[in-house]
């Protein structure tokens, strides 16, 4: 039980950083419960559609990472 607990807070944490470093959650100097509530909201919001569209980018081109890596190389075995 405890270890799923600390799982979750580690995603949650984790979803915090990539909202701080993505969408600018740090950038806001909060004046008022109010604003900074609004702030909070707008950049979770922002970070979900962020999501939503990496996920809904994988899923159309499954062989992107294979594709990447070999133009990197540039080998001729692709």
């Amino acid at each position: 039980m405890l270890v799923r607990v600390a799982g979750r807070r580690w995603r949650v944490e984790e979803s915090f950083q990539q909202s701080k470093e993505l969408t600018g959650l740090d950038q806001h100097q909060v004046r008022g419960w109010v604003s900074g509530q609004r702030w909070v909201t707008l950049v979770m919001l922002v970070h979900a559609l962020l999501v939503t569209v990496a996920i809904v980018a994988r899923a159309r081109e499954p062989n992107r990472q294979a594709w990447s890596a070999c133009q990197s190389t540039k080998s001729a075995a692709c």
